[in-house]
């Protein structure tokens, strides 16, 4: 690859990630109006108790249902979980830092920007 490659490149990469920049924002206006539209529907569904009820769109039907979310799976949790078994701070603090230590890691090739904010 030649330098006049790798700058174009380069003009490229920049331009693309405004592009993805603009469309995030996009993207996230739009989930934020869909989120209240999706609790303005939630409450109507439990005030008239439509939990079962399937209703028909242009392109198939939306069903209401309610989902389980569980919480993270943190080493914070795992620790207080570990104290309601073993006594031991120490043993703990072994334990915690095995599980830290032997995670799987993946080398990856990135490129961070960071944007004059006074220009």
């Amino acid at each position: 690859m030649s330098y006049n490659t790798f700058e174009n490149d380069i003009k490229l990469w920049v331009q693309y990630d405004n592009e993805i920049n603009k469309l995030n924002e996009q993207i996230k206006s739009i989930k934020n109006k869909k989120v209240e539209l999706n609790d303005k529907i939630e409450e109507y569904v439990n005030e008239k108790n439509l939990i079962t009820a399937t209703v028909k769109i242009n392109d198939g039907k939306l069903q209401f249902k309610e989902n389980s979310i569980y919480q993270a799976l943190t080493l914070g949790y795992i620790k207080d979980c570990l104290k309601e078994f073993i006594s031991s701070e120490e043993q703990i603090n072994i334990i915690i830092n095995h599980i830290k230590n032997n995670r799987n890691k993946k080398l990856k090739f990135e490129i961070n920007r960071s944007i004059n904010k006074n220009i």
